[in-house]
C-alpha cells in the first residue's frame, strides 16, 4: 500500500474536501504556502485557510507554528501502524469513494533518499536516532550506512558506492570521530566524489585543521538541523523549523545528543575517549543504560575518571594514583592474580588504614602470600590491645611484626620518608616490583587522600632499604604463633605487650 492511497482514504474518513486534500498533498510534499498558491492559482491566504480547515478536521488545535509537523507525524504513525488486511481495505475504499481526486492532489515528486554516513563508534547510534526522529519526514527516505567510515580507508569506497543511489549524503561527525586519524582523508575523498555531500557536526566546535575550509552544519542546535532539513527538501524555511521543533520536542533526540556531548566533555583527551567509547559501546545495548539517565551517568563518570587516570600515566609515566579507599580492593585483586605477589608493608593502624577489622582486611589476609611481611605500628597500647584478634589472624598466615609509632618514626627519619603515611612493596618473582604509598593532594575540596603506585626502580629501592632496616631492628617484635598452643600464644602476647610498655616508658622519660 502506498502513502498516497492511505492519505486519500484518511482524508475521506476525516471529511476533508477535494480542494483541501489537494492543498494538503502539496504541503506534505514540501511546497511552501506561496508555492501552493501559485500552483493552484489562489491567494496565499486561501491556502492558509484550507490548511486551517484540515487541521481542525484532524483535531490539531491551537495557534502558532508546528501544526503541519504534527499532522505529518500523525499521518506517518497511522500509516506505519496499518495491519496488512486493513491496508487492502484502505486501498479498496480509496478507489471506490475518492475517484474525483485530481492528479494535482498527488505528490509532485518521490520521496528523497538521504544516506547517513557514520563517524566514530558513537556515530552509528546518533545517526540512527537522527533518522528515526528529526529526519523521519513523509518526504524523506533515510538509510544509515552500517560501516564506520573512520575504521580504515577501505571503508570509504563502500560509503562512496552506497551514495550513488541517494539524493543527499550526510556525514555525521562526532567529537570522537573527528579526532580519528583517517577522518581528514576520508572526508576529503568523499567531498571530491559526492557533489551532494553535507557535513553535520554533532559536537560543539567548528571543523579544524585540513577540514577548516569545508562548509558544515551545526547538528547540536535546532537552527542547524532546520537548515539541514531545508537544504534537503527546499520550500519554506519556516516549515522546516516547525518540523524540527516538533520532532525535537516530542522525541528523545536531544537527550541522546546531550548524553553524547557529556561523554565528550568527560573524555577530553584521546586516551580518555578510547575508554569512554569502548565502555559505552559495550553498554549501549543495555536498555537500562539507554533509558535511565542516573544509571547511565554512573558509568559515564567512572569511565571518564578512568580515562583521565590512564592519560596521566601516558606512554612514559611510572606513577598511577587512585583514591585511598580503593587500595584494599587493588591489593586483593593483585594478590588473587596468578602473579601471587609477596607484600612487605608498614600499616599505621590508627592512621589511614581503618579497614583491618572489616571485610577488606579479612580479604587481604585470605589472599596474602605466605612469604609476605607486615609491620603493624601502634600509637598507644590501647590500640594494640584492641587489635590482638587481627594480629592473631595475620600472624597465622605470614610474618607479622609490631612496633610503637615513636620507635618507627626514629627509624625512618634518615630515609626522609613521610612519617604518617603507610607504604608497601609489592613484588613478584620475575620483574615485578611496585611501591604503593599513601599521599595527599590539594584540591578545590581540600586535601584528598590518595594511594600512589610507583614502578620507578630508584624510588622502589629507596623504600625497600627503609623496610629492610625496620624489619631487622630489635625494636620490631615479631608475632610468631606458628606451631604454638593457646597458652603459648597468651604468653607471647604478654611478652610483646611488656616490651611495648618498656619502650613507651623510655620514650616518655626521654
Amino acid at each position: 500500500m502506498t502513502f498516497d492511497s492511505f492519505l486519500k482514504t484518511t482524508a475521506v474518513q476525516r471529511g476533508v474536501s477535494d480542494i483541501e486534500l489537494e492543498t494538503l498533498s502539496l504541503a506534505l510534499n514540501g511546497d511552501s504556502t506561496d508555492q501552493i498558491a501559485k500552483k493552484l492559482d489562489i491567494e496565499p491566504e486561501a491556502t492558509r485557510k484550507r490548511l486551517s480547515e484540515v487541521y481542525k478536521k484532524f483535531k490539531i488545535l491551537g495557534k502558532g507554528p508546528g501544526k503541519l509537523a504534527k499532522l505529518q507525524s500523525i499521518l506517518m504513525t497511522e500509516f506505519q501502524n496499518q495491519p496488512p488486511q486493513e491496508q487492502l481495505s484502505v486501498v479498496s475504499s480509496a478507489i471506490a469513494g475518492n475517484e474525483a481526486i485530481t492528479n494535482a492532489a498527488k505528490p509532485t515528486s518521490r520521496r528523497k533518499k538521504v544516506l547517513l554516513l557514520c563517524s566514530g563508534i558513537d556515530g552509528k547510534t546518533l545517526a540512527e536516532h537522527l533518522s528515526n526522529t528529526i529526519l523521519k519526514h513523509p518526504s524523506l527516505q533515510t538509510q544509515v550506512v552500517s560501516v564506520d567510515i573512520t575504521s580504515d580507508a577501505s571503508q570509504t569506497e563502500i560509503a562512496e558506492a552506497a551514495s550513488h543511489s541517494a539524493d543527499v549524503c550526510v556525514v555525521c561527525i562526532t567529537h570522537r570521530g573527528f579526532k580519528r586519524p583517517w577522518l581528514n582523508f576520508e572526508i576529503g575523498f568523499l567531498t571530491a566524489r559526492i557533489p551532494h555531500l553535507k557535513l553535520l557536526r554533532l559536537y560543539q566546535a567548528d571543523l579544524s585543521g585540513p577540514l577548516a575550509h569545508l562548509a558544515s552544519i551545526d547538528g547540536t542546535t535546532r537552527k542547524g538541523l532546520s537548515k539541514l532539513l531545508h537544504d534537503i527538501l527546499g520550500g519554506d524555511l519556516r516549515e522546516a523549523e516547525d518540523w524540527v521543533s516538533f520532532k525535537a520536542s516530542s522525541s528523545n533526540w536531544e537527550k541522546w545528543l546531550s548524553d553524547d556531548l557529556s561523554r565528550a566533555a568527560l573524555a577530553t583527551a584521546v586516551e580518555a575517549d578510547v575508554v569512554v567509547d569502548a565502555g559505552m559501546s559495550l553498554l549501549m545495548d543495555n536498555e537500562y543504560v539507554r533509558n535511565n539517565n542516573c544509571f547511565r551517568q554512573l558509568f559515564l563518570s567512572r569511565l571518564g575518571e578512568m580515562g583521565q587516570q590512564i592519560q596521566s600515566v601516558g606512554s612514559t609515566g611510572s606513577r598511577f594514583s587512585l583514591p585511598a579507599d580503593q587500595y584494599p580492593h587493588c591489593l586483593v585483586d593483585l594478590q588473587k592474580n596468578s602473579l601471587n605477589p609477596r607484600v612487605r608493608a608498614v600499616a599505621l593502624v590508627d592512621n589511614l588504614e581503618h579497614f583491618w577489622p572489616d571485610e577488606s582486611g579479612i580479604e587481604i589476609w585470605e589472599t596474602a602470600n605466605r612469604l609476605s611481611q607486615r609491620l603493624f605500628v601502634f600509637s598507644k597500647l590501647r590500640d594494640f590491645d584492641q587489635s590482638i584478634g587481627i594480629l592473631l589472624r595475620h600472624a597465622n598466615k605470614y610474618d607479622v611484626f609490631v612496633m610503637l609509632k615513636d620507635q618507627y618514626l626514629r627509624l625512618i627519619e634518615k630515609f626522609q620518608i613521610p612519617p604518617n603515611l603507610d607504604f608497601s612493596i609489592i613484588e613478584t618473582e620475575q620483574d615485578g616490583e611496585l611501591l604503593a604509598r599513601y599521599d595527599y593532594e590539594m584540591t578545590s575540596k581540600g586535601n584528598q587522600k590518595l594511594i600512589r603506585f610507583c614502578a620507578a626502580s630508584v624510588e622502589v629501592n629507596h623504600y625497600k632499604k627503609a623496610l629492610k632496616d625496620v624489619f631487622k631492628t630489635a625494636q620490631a617484635s615479631q608475632v610468631n604463633l606458628r606451631g604454638t598452643n593457646a597458652d603459648s600464644i597468651i604468653q607471647k602476647f604478654d611478652e610483646i605487650r611488656n616490651r611495648l610498655c618498656e619502650s613507651l616508658t623510655r620514650s616518655e622519660s626521654a
